[in-house]
């Protein structure tokens, strides 16, 4: 799942049509009204997430960025400026 999954999401569950070519993300509701565990939608490949860390802690307020991807098997952590610590300098 993933925060660009909600706008579909609220959108099928309110009965408003979609293009689901031109919105971003993929509707939950078939995860929602589901009883399984686990793995429930197999289409779903990887989730794509960042991660911005501002702290007036550090010189010039420069944030700590990371991306990162998850897939089934693997999980990638980019951290963007790795000589930067997350919580201010140290």
């Amino acid at each position: 799942m993933s925060l660009s999954d909600l706008a579909p999401t609220f959108l099928e569950a309110a009965g408003v049509p979609f293009d689901a070519k031109v919105i971003a993300g993929k509707s939950l509701m078939n995860i929602l009204k589901g009883n399984g565990q686990g793995e429930v939608d197999k289409s779903r490949e990887a989730v794509y997430a960042s991660s911005e860390r501002h702290s007036s802690s550090r010189w010039n307020n420069l944030g700590y960025p990371q991306r990162c991807i998850r897939t089934r098997q693997y999980l990638y952590i980019w951290n963007v400026y790795p000589d930067r610590w997350p919580a201010g300098d140290p």
